[in-house]
């Protein structure tokens, strides 16, 4: 009998839907004079699994949907809540969206790395949750102070990380595996160090596998040992600034020096993602010098750092590398010393890694002597062209072909440009247009919003305010930005590092464009810990819409974490701070929003057995304090509110018969209601009357309620919300 009221239920349901017209995916939900419309599906999630967003570092998410210039203003948006956690927050945050997590279920994940070797996995989106979802320490970190590395300055105490060292580039994370891969920086003894290379799952925290990074090139240059035919990787002499890459099937980590302490190079090691076997290793200077050089210093050198840019990838078996200051002999036969270079490295044989093709500004030797090289930004790929830009500490933004970046410079004319050669290198020019320190240590964000905005690129140097530039390809040979910027930001200038950026927008309108940036408001942030402040733009005119000092009590962000791009994603913008002492564990991670509450995750229709327990769950993101109220009933019926059902997750014992639920959730800013879900119950006893499907004690599947008498099936409402009732009625058989 059951069966045939089933398919009786289903057959009414779907002549309800059919006479409901278009209005299918979802039921409609009461309007509350209070509520936030939940009209329309939430937008779909997209993970951020590499710092700037992609392999060709743009700097760019083109899948933002809730936030628009219109909507990130201080009435409306500010600070959500903050994470602590132990140690500075050098790495970029990753964000994994609906990852089943032990215990709690479903959640958007954010995942951040700690200078203590700490790596942390949080509930993106409610406040309440301030603990970690798994926590995990990979080691014992370095101490800067202990003058066992990165001794060449300031009475061999190491100043631009401090007080310690553990992981300082960003993770990247393997969405189609879970997997987490961190390369810790660990003290073993008196000047004894390691990296290693560490593969995590990111749903229970627990370690993979690990291997520790080693390896040794031909070569003659510098290193502990410069006559045995080899350059050896020394994990003491050897900074892992850089972002990890994964790329296909191999993971890259990339290295430099700390604080150009010798003997140090640049590295790159490749490692298979799923056995951690090596299968990659290049060196940028392994010869001695052969030309003439400033200082013998130089002797090696080359480390690839980048600001904590990750190294560049086209999908097509070639890596670019950013490059400073270092030895360099590339003009010569079997030259391959790349000092204050960019490179294209072909990896489609990882045995032999090969050069395809370079570029040194002409005037390198000055850069290295004066230490403005290339190396500090990274390097970026214009989308659907074959350019790509890098930055320098110089000040200057370069341009070229990056299937074949014309070489040596030469300078043009006495402008202290390179000049530009068609088809090969197309533009060299510096952005701010003024004198002294204009470095350039933020990447510049690339932006291809086609249409008329068509692409621009941002950069905001030290001493300079943030400058938007438009691509022009009206010359097909030498495509370039043109010099004078489309748009510039009021704020004149700032302090080391800069601005330190990241774009979003729809991908579609580029009105819902923002460039996000974070910069010290005190002095410079290269050896010393600055307020900062996290600032949104919109991208067509850079007038800014919003500031965490704004409302300083309310949203600001603390201490700046040197060269940290803010993270965006689903609605939310998340930054790593340091802590007013950097030694303290007040480092914290902050989460700024859409101040009003809203649901993630809607509540879902259950079924149950017959006197069991069922539970019904909500996400819900906002300000704190959120507050939630659950109610029998269809969505927007307050009749029936349940008692001391005020958690995210509603619990029902001894279900017995059919009801509908839903949720209120409320802050100081308003409140919004979930959708209707419906809890079924199966297995019913033989001496159940046979209308138990429509309980005489709970509202129909119904957008209006209807009253608790109602006998019979044939008198509930026709409406279109049975479709959401379709799926669980066969569930039910």
């Amino acid at each position: 009998m059951r069966n045939v009221q089933l398919r009786i239920l289903l057959l009414v349901g779907l002549v309800a839907g059919l006479g409901g017209g278009l209005g299918l995916s979802r039921p409609a939900v009461h309007a509350l004079p209070s509520a936030t419309s939940q009209l329309q599906p939430p937008p779909s999630r997209v993970a951020v699994t590499t710092r700037s967003f992609d392999n060709a570092r743009t700097g760019t998410t083109a899948a933002e949907q809730l936030l628009a210039p219109t909507n990130v203003v201080s009435n409306t948006f500010g600070k959500l809540f903050s994470r602590t956690v132990d140690g500075q927050i050098y790495a970029q945050p990753l964000y994994v969206p609906d990852l089943t997590m032990p215990g709690v279920g479903v959640r958007n994940v954010v995942l951040v790395a700690t200078q203590k070797n700490n790596v942390y996995a949080f509930d993106a989106d409610d406040p309440a949750m301030s603990q970690p979802l798994w926590s995990l320490n990979l080691g014992q970190f370095a101490t800067s102070s202990l003058r066992e590395f990165g001794t060449r300055y300031n009475g061999g105490v190491y100043q631009d990380i401090k007080p310690y060292v553990g992981i300082t580039g960003s993770p990247v994370i393997d969405p189609a595996t879970n997997t987490l891969y961190v390369v810790p920086f660990i003290r073993l003894g008196a000047y004894q160090y390691q990296h290693r290379m560490v593969a995590i799952n990111i749903v229970t925290g627990a370690i993979i596998q690990s291997t520790t990074i080693q390896g040794s090139v031909p070569g003659d240059g510098n290193d502990a040992n410069p006559n045995d035919g080899l350059v050896v990787f020394d994990s003491r002499q050897h900074l892992q600034r850089a972002s990890l890459l994964l790329d296909g099937n191999r993971v890259y980590v990339a290295f430099a020096g700390y604080a150009d302490t010798d003997p140090y190079h640049g590295w790159v090691f490749g490692y298979n993602k799923t056995t951690l076997q090596r299968e990659l290793i290049y060196n940028t200077t392994p010869q001695k010098e052969v030309t003439s050089q400033p200082n013998a210093a130089n002797d090696g050198e080359g480390g690839i750092w980048m600001s904590g840019q990750g190294l560049t990838s086209d999908g097509q078996g070639n890596l670019y590398l950013s490059i400073g200051n270092g030895s360099w002999n590339a003009n010569l036969p079997n030259g391959r010393d790349y000092g204050s270079s960019v490179s294209k490295l072909n990896i489609t044989n990882p045995l032999t890694p090969t050069v395809q093709t370079w570029f040194t500004p002409y005037d390198y030797k000055t850069l290295n002597t004066n230490d403005t090289d290339l190396g500090t930004t990274g390097a970026i790929l214009i989308p659907n062209t074959n350019v790509m830009i890098a930055g320098s500490k110089g000040g200057k933004i370069y341009v070229f072909n990056r299937n074949d970046m014309g070489g040596l410079g030469v300078q043009q004319g006495t402008t202290g440009f390179d000049k530009p050669v068609p088809g090969k290198f197309y533009q060299s020019f510096k952005p701010h247009g003024g004198s002294g320190f204009r470095g350039i240590f933020g990447s510049p964000v690339v932006w291809a919003a086609g249409g008329s905005t068509g692409t621009r690129m941002f950069v905001w140097p030290v001493n300079s305010p943030l400058k938007a530039f438009q691509f022009s390809t009206s010359q097909p040979l030498t495509p370039s930005f043109i010099t004078t910027p489309v748009a510039t930001s009021t704020l004149q200038t700032v302090q080391m590092p800069g601005g330190v950026m990241s774009l979003s927008w729809n991908g579609t309108n580029a009105n819902t464009g923002i460039v996000w940036a974070t910069h010290s408001t005190g002095g410079s942030a290269n050896t010393t810990t600055q307020p900062g402040v996290l600032r949104a733009y919109n991208a067509l005119t850079l007038q800014e819409t919003w500031n965490s000092n704004q409302i300083a009590s309310r949203d600001a962000m603390g201490n700046l974490a040197k060269f940290n791009t803010p993270l965006v994603a689903d609605g939310k913008v998340i930054v790593g701070t340091f802590s007013v002492d950097s030694i303290t564990n007040t480092d914290k991670l902050v989460v700024y929003g859409q101040l009003a509450p809203r649901i993630v995750r809607e509540p879902v229709d259950t079924t149950v057995s017959f006197g069991q327990n069922a539970s019904v769950n909500v996400t819900a993101t906002g300000a704190a304090n959120l507050s939630y109220q659950w109610y029998s009933g269809a969505t927007g019926d307050t009749s029936n509110p349940i008692a001391g059902a005020t958690a995210p997750t509603l619990t029902l014992t001894n279900v017995q018969t059919n009801r509908q639920v839903w949720v209120r959730v409320s802050n100081a800013q308003g409140n919004v209601a979930s959708i209707t879900a419906s809890v079924m119950v199966t297995n019913l006893p033989t001496n159940t009357p046979t209308n138990t499907l429509t309980p005489t004690n709970t509202s129909t599947p119904s957008n209006t309620p209807t009253p608790s008498n109602t006998p019979t099936i044939t008198n509930t409402p026709v409406v279109s919300q049975w479709r959401i009732w379709l799926p669980m009625t066969i569930r039910g058989q």
